[in-house]
């Protein structure tokens, strides 16, 4: 195994990089819930329906946002592992 991290170690960037593309897409994640609460108590509820469209907006951004980041860290990940 400490062989293998020597390896990955030399390629610092291409580690960096992805990980932290996985790390955004985590925090961009979790807002998920609280947009979908918003969804329920402020529009369904509070029948405010001018915010329906920022938070649909916003949630279209968020699947965005997860899936150019969720293949950039898929991409980069597999271009260090071939370098490897």
């Amino acid at each position: 195994m400490k062989r293998i991290f020597q390896y990955v170690l030399r390629h610092k960037l291409l580690l960096f990089i992805p990980t932290m593309a996985m790390l955004a897409v985590i925090a961009v994640d979790s807002i998920t819930p609280y947009i979908t609460k918003l969804i329920v108590d402020k529009v369904i509820y509070g029948e405010e329906y001018s915010l329906l469209k920022l938070l649909l907006i916003a949630l279209i951004a968020i699947s965005l946002i997860k899936s150019v980041m969720g293949y950039a860290k898929e991409f980069l990940f597999d271009v260090l592992s071939t370098k490897v």
